[in-house]
């Protein structure tokens, strides 16, 4: 593996979500996700992603606080200032990803598929956001793995009641919806919101709101069809 240099923390700091699909030897597909919580080290071109706390909210059992990178397809796929924000994406694609968790450092062998985003200006405690108005909010960029692609995606925000609602877009129209309505802004920092297609397709969003004013947000979503994982990725949101 390619040797990196060791990073800058970035200023302002960074914060942000990495989702995947890796193979471990022997088993099946598998898929992680992660908000970074403390500020993010950068190596060129996002070719190094570490932070010393994260939160698994796709897998609560996988705790990857480092991505090394070495492919031949990566870097940063998109860019945006919201608000006083700037948000950047992007994915590794057949990438041979060293992933330091708890137990040891593991290389893949070039089968992963990783997508990231991150924000400056990250709002992280929902007492935080504004207190009163409604917002909606449509993707800036996407980036995802897996089978099931997301088309498009957007918030309705109620901050007067803390809650929200999203939809994710796939299949040229199809969308999977909130399930049972809006739910609090809590479960958006948390495990994420539940999302329903039909009977069989389930998904979840989980993200944090970024600028000042709460003009953007960014997110990171699970898609699982019949109970298996069919899709990953990251969304980047920005207010109407």
């Amino acid at each position: 593996m390619r040797a990196t240099e060791p990073p800058e923390v970035a200023e302002p700091a960074s914060y942000g979500f990495v989702t995947g699909q890796y193979s471990e030897p022997g088993t099946l597909d598998f898929y992680a996700g992660r908000f970074l919580q403390s500020p993010l080290s950068l190596g060129d071109d996002r070719q190094l992603l570490q932070a010393e706390d994260g939160e698994a909210f796709l897998d609560p059992d996988l705790a990857i606080e480092t991505f090394v990178v070495d492919s031949d397809d990566t870097g940063t796929t998109g860019t945006a200032e919201i608000g006083d924000a700037s948000v950047s994406w992007g994915r590794w694609t057949d990438a041979d990803v060293q992933r330091l968790n708890d137990i040891e450092p593991y290389d893949s062998g070039g089968n992963d598929s990783f997508t990231w985003i991150t924000s400056t200006g990250v709002i992280h405690d929902p007492a935080d956001l504004p207190g009163t108005g409604t917002a909606s909010y449509s993707d800036v960029g996407i980036e995802g793995t897996g089978m099931f692609a997301i088309d498009a995606g957007s918030l309705a925000v109620d901050f007067g009641a803390a809650t929200i609602g999203a939809t994710l877009e796939f299949g040229g129209g199809e969308q999977l919806q909130t399930t049972g309505g809006s739910v609090a802004i809590t479960e958006f920092h948390a495990d994420g919101i539940p999302l329903e297609y039909g009977t069989n397709v389930q998904g979840r969003l989980a993200g944090r709101f970024v600028g000042s004013d709460a003009e953007g947000a960014i997110a990171g979503y699970e898609i699982r069809q019949d109970g298996q994982f069919v899709g990953t990725g990251v969304i980047a949101f920005e207010q109407d």
